[in-house]
């Protein structure tokens, strides 16, 4: 019953002995059981383990109804699997990025307007 209730979580965590596997693990179980979810903060003070979700299957963190994200990621690739399609009803993206090198995903967002 809570999942058809719950549309906002802030997520706080304690330790910095938090893992990101169980950090990865913990938000796909929050968007898999909270379908009304809309807004998802966790990103702020006390969180230090990451979101790593760019070698899981597509359907991790998948959401068609939320709205707001903020939330920390280990890599570049990470913040581009969030914004592939599966968060496809979110309009404020807050995140931060632990760490960005040459990345391997293509990414390729120009318009051809030769006439």
């Amino acid at each position: 019953m809570f999942k058809e209730q719950i549309t906002y979580i802030n997520v706080v965590n304690t330790t910095s002995e938090t893992s990101n596997e169980l950090f990865t693990d913990s938000c796909a179980r929050i968007f898999a059981l909270c379908t009304k979810l809309i807004e998802l903060n966790a990103g702020g003070i006390g969180i230090h383990a990451k979101l790593s979700i760019y070698n899981r299957l597509p359907n991790t963190c998948l959401s068609s109804n939320l709205f707001v994200l903020s939330i920390t990621v280990t890599s570049f690739d990470d913040c581009l699997c969030l914004l592939d399609g599966r968060l496809n009803k979110l309009v404020s993206f807050s995140v931060k990025i632990y760490f960005i090198d040459d990345t391997p995903s293509m990414v390729d967002n120009t318009v051809n307007n030769h006439i």
